[in-house]
């Protein structure tokens, strides 16, 4: 059995999406086992929503906490977006990607538990 299985363009974009969260210190995905996730095997990627739309290309919503001190949020979306893109060209996946959205739930200084120094 092959321990790396093939995997779907949906969880291939939703692992673009979490590491391009992670790469950002401004932001944080939203914890805790509710709504905004998306499994990955055995494992969950807390808030990155992937879904296939009905045109068959994956949506995306990052469901985030903003860190302060605050930067320009319009500009970090983009970014965001941005790297998303990147990765999913790099992959030959940007075809099959539909809308990024992007909400922030929260504000918070980065030693409120966003996991930021």
């Amino acid at each position: 059995m092959d321990p790396h299985p093939p995997i779907s363009s949906r969880i291939a974009i939703a692992r673009f999406a979490e590491q391009a969260v992670a790469a950002d210190t401004g932001v944080s995905p939203t914890e805790g086992g509710g709504r905004w996730l998306t499994r990955d095997g055995e494992r969950t990627i807390p808030g990155i929503v992937a879904t296939a739309s009905g045109d068959g290309r994956v949506e995306v919503g990052l469901h985030l906490i903003a860190h302060l001190p605050p930067r320009p949020l319009e500009q970090q979306v983009e970014n965001l977006r941005s790297e998303i893109l990147a990765s999913a060209r790099q992959a030959r996946l940007a075809e099959g990607l539909g809308r990024i959205d992007v909400t922030i739930h929260d504000l918070r200084e980065a030693d409120e538990g966003g996991g930021v120094a």
